[in-house]
């Protein structure tokens, strides 16, 4: 992703609006692009500090930002793994099957 593509994803980020693989390139730039990180901040700080505002009750933006980051980064990596399971589990299942196969042939 680069910096043009990762501006325009910000606001699907900050609404929770990001497809996995789209927010797993747009957290990787952000994480290395310290202009689009710092844009992600801006917006970030503006979008959510508004409602905040309004609704009267303390908070720490910057830490809310950073703790959305690593939990999508969590999920990311859970995903990651899920995935390297079930395809693990798929090869096993063919190397049985062919192992079946190849045994009730004989």
């Amino acid at each position: 992703m680069d910096c043009k593509e990762a501006e325009k994803a910000i606001a699907g980020f900050v609404e929770n609006k990001l497809k996995d693989d789209t927010m797993e390139a747009f957290i990787a730039h952000t994480r290395t692009c310290p202009d689009c990180m710092e844009e992600l901040s801006i917006q970030y700080l503006v979008a959510v500090g508004m409602s905040r505002l309004e609704e009267g009750g303390t908070f720490d933006l910057g830490g809310e930002l950073e703790r959305k980051l690593e939990s999508y980064e969590n999920r990311i990596r859970r995903r990651k793994r899920i995935n390297a399971t079930y395809f693990g589990l798929e090869i096993a299942f063919v190397a049985v099957m062919a192992f079946v196969s190849v045994f009730f042939l004989y």
